[in-house]
């Protein structure tokens, strides 16, 4: 037993005199973050750089104030070249907290250890009291109640009633101030756990937290010195949306596109005075090209139709995709467009385009997204109104955007902004192949269009076939002060059949598509002016037959 106690004290000296050891060959530095390559909604390139003082020979540097999350397959290291890395690990730690602050933060440790001992007796008390208060008054209800009550005399009752009044009175104020004791301890409490929240908040690392990332390098080192490590790897716990503000000044019908990067991130650290790239790129996509093989054509055989058809259901070996990943005030108000633009520079290549802003942002790890301002664009429009009364009478207004494809967007929502007003909604997008771009601003309410079936118009003839008739009329208005450009569209219907005829007799002075049916009237309608517009067209069908709309 003694031998097995030797044994043991001598295991644990092995471990503390390994533990010291390896303590000692173990450099210690925190990374600074100065850069990140934001991408499209996937992901973003984090790039540090860290200072060691080596020794020669083989050594460990652990670097802290990474991200919890990197993918190490995308880690890239720059350092001198007389020093040869020989492993990388990545790992997550608790965090630790500054020298500075532990003393602090030891003594609002205690004083909340102390509060939340104090809230237990208090609570002991309050139940306590609380019991007390309910026997009291059970008593009471005993006495007055009792199966012996007639051996107590009147004023002998009277007077235990108003002794127990007395103690319940007492304990119900003792209840209250334990009340108030409690409300006042537990507000101690939250003082003190933001008091220690400010202390973890405000640690050297500069991270909201409890874990931090650290890279822990391998490396051997020819000679001794100082060593600066340049580094970056690609996390998939980031990214940035387009959002857009469109503002649209009807004193000149200008239109000005505000270009915005709603940019989120939870990599495990905050980004202090980082400077930001906005990428248009998605290195999640994959890059393997599809291939065209021959399709064959035989005749049916049933048994070798059955046994291809078996053959192709049998499981096959996955494709791998390979990936190319390619309180403080930001020193930029985010809403001051003017001023980003001066500071911000695009780079395009043939796949992405990408938006360098040299001024640096605090960008919190909370996931929580952060707006910033990308560019500012006067775009060229056009405007008209836009109407489909067959469908509804409102009367859209619409903007007609050209050279909208050297603007590098992408899908999102727009704020629409009329004469500086919020006015509504709408989306963006540019994956069309459209040379204009059509944007609806909103619902004109100053303009009518209305749309009716003239019944003293509408005819049915029957002979072998019947002949029906319909005749629309569609009158719109403009109650504005400007002249403004309409687009009406309605239509007439089609056939899929040569059972059914059908003749457009009267277009109204429409611009006419008979493939689709649609027709189209674009007009100028002055201040307070009113036009009207009329079509008619016959159907020709079996007379035993019923007709069905169908899209």
């Amino acid at each position: 037993m003694k031998r097995y106690k030797y044994f043991i004290l001598g295991f644990f000296t092995f471990i503390s005199l390994n533990i010291n050891a390896q303590k000692q060959d173990s450099i210690f530095t925190n990374a600074s973050m100065n850069k990140a390559v934001v991408y499209y909604n996937a992901g973003a390139d984090m790039y540090h750089t860290a200072k060691a003082n080596l020794t020669a020979g083989i050594q460990d540097i652990v670097i802290n104030n990474i991200a919890t999350d990197l993918d190490l397959n995308t880690l890239q290291i720059s350092c001198p070249e007389n020093i040869t890395i020989l492993s990388s690990i990545n790992r997550t730690i608790e965090q630790p907290v500054a020298e500075k602050n532990k003393p602090l933060l030891n003594k609002w440790q205690d004083s909340l250890k102390l509060l939340e001992k104090l809230l237990k007796t208090n609570q002991r008390a309050y139940e306590l009291a609380e019991g007390n208060s309910k026997r009291i008054s059970d008593l009471i209800l005993n006495s007055v109640n009792g199966t012996n009550k007639s051996t107590i005399s009147s004023d002998e009752l009277i007077k235990l009633t108003n002794f127990y009044a007395d103690k319940i009175s007492t304990l119900k104020e003792k209840l209250n101030q334990l009340e108030d004791l409690k409300a006042n301890i537990l507000e101690k409490i939250n003082e003190v756990k933001n008091k220690i929240n400010e202390l973890l908040v405000n640690d050297d690392y500069g991270y909201n937290g409890k874990q931090i990332g650290q890279l822990i390098l391998h490396v051997l080192s020819k000679s001794p010195g100082t060593a600066i490590f340049d580094f970056h790897y690609y996390i998939t716990n980031a990214g940035w949306t387009p959002t857009y503000d469109i503002r649209v000044k009807s004193i000149d019908n200008s239109m000005r596109l505000l270009y915005k990067a709603m940019l989120h991130q939870q990599s495990g650290m905050k980004w202090d005075n980082v400077k930001l790239t906005l990428s248009t790129s998605n290195p999640n996509l994959g890059n393997i090209m599809p291939v065209l093989t021959p399709t064959y054509l035989q005749l049916y055989n049933p048994i070798l139709y059955q046994r291809s058809m078996s053959l192709a259901s049998a499981p096959m070996a996955a494709q791998v995709e390979s990936f190319a990943p390619q309180k403080k005030v930001p020193a930029l108000e985010n809403d001051d467009a003017p001023v980003v633009a001066e500071y911000l520079s695009l780079q395009e290549n043939q796949l992405n385009a990408n938006y360098e802003i040299d001024v640096p942002y605090i960008i919190p790890c909370d996931g929580n997204p952060i707006s910033v301002n990308i560019r500012e664009e006067k775009m060229n429009a056009n405007y008209e109104h836009y109407s489909i009364p067959k469908l509804n009478n409102d009367v859209f207004f619409t903007a007609l955007i050209s050279e909208w494809d050297t603007l590098n967007l992408l899908p999102g929502e727009a704020n629409i902004i009329m004469d500086n007003v919020y006015s509504s909604k709408t989306t963006l997008n540019p994956n069309t192949v459209d040379d204009t771009m059509k944007l609806s601003l909103g619902v004109d309410q100053r303009v009518s269009v209305t749309r009716t079936e003239l019944k003293d118009f509408t005819e049915k003839k029957r002979n072998d076939n019947k002949l029906e008739s319909h005749t629309y009329e569609i009158i719109a208005k403009n109650n504005k002060k400007q002249t403004i450009q309409l687009l009406i569209k309605d239509q007439y219907p089609i056939s899929k059949t040569k059972d059914i005829e059908i003749n457009l007799k009267d277009n109204g002075g429409a611009t006419v598509d008979a493939e689709t049916g649609i027709l189209m009237w674009r007009i100028s309608l002055n201040p307070g002016e009113t036009k009207k517009m009329r079509f008619n067209y016959d159907v020709k069908y079996p007379k035993d037959k019923q007709l069905q709309e169908v899209k």
